[in-house]
């Protein structure tokens, strides 16, 4: 006689019997099904306003705010920068130098972040001088000569040539910790100027100003735009149409107040080359590097020189933060003496000659910072 069947005894599986590893799909509770339904409506309705903003175009474009070799910078403190990978085949058009920018936008070859083992890794900071304004031919400007020197005296040197045009002290520094830290210099050489006190850019922050303001808020400078929100047309109209941002109004350039004893010697503002020169200290001390101060003198009024007392407050403000300088003043006065070729294109860009003569004084006095490594 069978005994009698007693539920969950009969055989057939039970939901909750020990050791069934099957489950059960329970429906979602009421207050996540709102959720699960409230997402997928909001994202609806972002695509659906997405299209239709695009549909007819109600947004502003997105692009570079360019003149030849030069953009509008999202740094405030460079207010502009170079445009990498830019080729130039002529001159003209804010298009300084021939040939090909590196990736970084300067006249320079590619240089790896990590340096080569036992390498000496020196650089540039500077202006047009050191960018090699008016040369056609990069090996001809001083920070190519200068590694070739340096090479030479047994020194497995490589330079990195960060220059760029019309920049000042305050704007090579602001390089200098903006994209030159991380490639890790040993040496930081800085191509002094005398005109470095004051905003000398030759118009190129007003150029791409005046560009901006004549764009009138029909396209937005990239520099300065998110590029992860840029590339949605709902939110350019949202942010620069429906409520109009700060973004539109054209970058400030750096203050460019003159101190009145530094106007009537015909210089700018020298507190602003301190307060870099206190700026670069920072860097330095922290980096453990060393710096360079290289002062090269106007070039039409060497002999006789009437801006000696200038070299003199710069070599002051340099040393005062233990920064090594080169006056190049004798050096390329003995050259313009000795030599046949012009030294100078004007008061302040050397010539292929000038170049030359500038790198061998400074090839001397940075193979003896760098020790025993130079032979």
């Amino acid at each position: 006689m069978r005994p009698p069947s007693v539920p969950g005894t009969d055989g057939a599986p039970r939901d909750d019997a020990p050791g069934d590893r099957r489950t059960r799909a329970f429906p979602p509770g009421p207050r996540a099904a709102a959720a699960i339904v409230a997402v997928v409506g909001t994202l609806t309705g972002f695509l659906a306003a997405e299209g239709i903003v695009r549909l007819f175009d109600l947004a502003p474009e997105v692009g570079f705010i360019q003149a030849g070799r030069y953009r509008l910078s999202a740094n405030p403190r460079l207010g502009y920068e170079m445009v990498p990978s830019l080729r130039c085949e002529e001159r003209g058009g804010r298009c300084d130098f021939l040939g090909t920018s590196n990736s970084l936008g300067f006249r320079d070859r590619e240089h790896p972040l990590r340096k080569r083992p036992g390498t000496w890794r020196l650089l540039v900071l500077g202006d047009s001088i050191a960018e090699g304004f008016r040369i056609d031919d990069d090996r001809a400007i001083f920070p190519a000569l200068l590694e070739k020197l340096l090479r030479a005296r047994g020194l497995d040197a490589e330079v990195l040539n960060f220059a760029v045009n019309g920049y000042d002290t305050r704007q090579e520094v602001e390089t200098l910790r903006a994209k030159g830290m991380a490639f890790h210099p040993d040496l930081v050489l800085v191509a002094y100027c005398l005109n470095d006190t004051t905003l000398t850019d030759g118009g190129i922050m007003e150029t791409l100003r005046s560009i901006d303001r004549d764009r009138d808020g029909r396209t937005l400078d990239a520099a300065r735009l998110r590029p992860w929100l840029g590339e949605s047309a709902l939110y350019r109209y949202l942010a620069y149409r429906v409520a109009p941002a700060a973004a539109f109004a054209p970058s400030a350039a750096p203050d460019d107040a003159v101190a009145p004893a530094a106007a009537a010697e015909g210089f700018g503002n020298r507190e602003r080359v301190a307060a870099a020169f206190a700026d670069l200290h920072s860097l330095a001390r922290e980096a453990r590097l060393q710096v360079v101060v290289a002062i090269f003198p106007r070039l039409d009024a060497l002999d006789p020189y009437p801006f000696a007392r200038e070299h003199a407050r710069v070599r002051a403000m340099a040393e005062a933060d233990g920064f090594a300088v080169v006056d190049l003043l004798g050096p390329m006065r003995d050259c313009a003496l000795a030599g046949s070729d012009s030294i100078g294109f004007d008061a302040w860009h050397p010539t292929a000659y000038g170049h030359a003569c500038a790198a061998a004084a400074l090839a001397e006095g940075v193979a003896a910072l760098a020790g025993s490594r130079a032979n």
